[in-house]
């Protein structure tokens, strides 16, 4: 009997993306996540999720120069995205974001989750890819998105021990 198992390893990265309007008293609204899935020697792949666009009192906290871009944060991320996919080396893109833009425009340290697995054949390791992907970054998204309406007790203590 043949046993056509290959392990794979790999790992998944996700960082928040936010937008910081006053820096200085840490005022900031979440704009999306970005993923990216590398399994060695078989799959990278880079995804993005982002709000449509901003509420008016948002917009009305940002400055000038970015209100227009921001008015659309998919756009704005997408080109972003773009540059990473382009420019950064595999498994690298949102590490190269994150050193990219942190100031007002800030990608989150990306949070990695290690991943071992057995596969049948290479078509296994593309879905299995691209469903984690799309589950984790969406589920990130969601998160971020409740927490802005529904923020934990402890981030404003966590916020005076950061400070």
């Amino acid at each position: 009997m043949t046993n056509n198992v290959m392990i794979k390893d790999g790992w998944l990265t996700l960082s928040r993306i936010t937008y910081f309007s006053d820096l200085q008293r840490g005022v900031q609204f979440p704009l999306g996540v970005m993923a990216e899935i590398m399994i060695v020697g078989s799959v990278h792949g880079l995804g993005l999720i982002s709000r449509t666009g901003l509420e008016e009192t948002e917009l009305a906290s940002v400055g000038r120069l970015m209100t227009d871009a921001l008015k659309s944060p998919f756009e704005l991320l997408k080109s972003e995205f773009d540059w990473a996919w382009n420019n950064a080396p595999a498994g690298g893109a949102l590490a190269a974001l994150c050193n990219k833009n942190s100031e007002s425009l800030f990608f989150a340290s990306p949070t990695k989750v290690l991943i071992r697995r057995a596969f049948r054949s290479e078509a296994e390791i593309a879905d299995f890819a691209r469903r984690q992907l799309r589950e984790q970054r969406d589920s990130e998204f969601d998160l971020m998105l409740a927490e802005l309406l529904h923020p934990s007790p402890y981030s404003e203590e966590m916020a005076k021990l950061a400070a």
